[in-house]
């Protein structure tokens, strides 16, 4: 538990000098790579996605989803269900890879409803990162 506090914390003071180098492009855009297979981590390091909406209110920030981190966004079954919708309001946008969801046998009507889905979670954050995009590892 005490390797993922550090994880986080080293992660999020890496965001926050990635961050800064952004704004004199004019503003970050931010793509997060989420792929934490331990469903006790995923509260925390929604907590540093939240943490970013509000030093960055206006900023376009896409959360990436795949691998053991999609039952995250199972709908109501999700552990963190709350935190998902509250996020959502506060404009982060959560897409879904379809590789991981064929992989693991999920429908995409088990999903959240906010969630959109991509062909590939990698391709996405090479895609995003390659317009420009700050990248974010949680």
């Amino acid at each position: 538990m005490r390797r993922g506090t550090i994880a986080l914390t080293l992660a999020g003071a890496l965001s926050a000098v990635v961050i800064a180098f952004a704004y004199r492009r004019g503003g970050p855009r931010i793509v997060v790579d989420f792929g934490i297979s331990e469903p006790e981590r995923w509260e925390p390091a929604l907590r540093q996605v939240a943490n970013l909406r509000l030093s960055l209110p206006e900023a376009p920030i896409h959360v990436v989803v795949y691998g053991k981190a999609i039952p995250m966004l199972a709908g109501i079954t999700s552990p963190v269900a709350t935190a998902l919708d509250t996020l959502d309001e506060q404009r982060v946008h959560f897409v879904a890879c379809e590789n991981t969801l064929r992989a693991q046998n999920v429908a995409r009507r088990d999903l959240v409803k906010f969630a959109d889905t991509v062909p590939s979670a990698v391709a996405e954050l090479a895609r995003r990162q390659d317009a420009g995009w700050v990248y974010v590892k949680l």
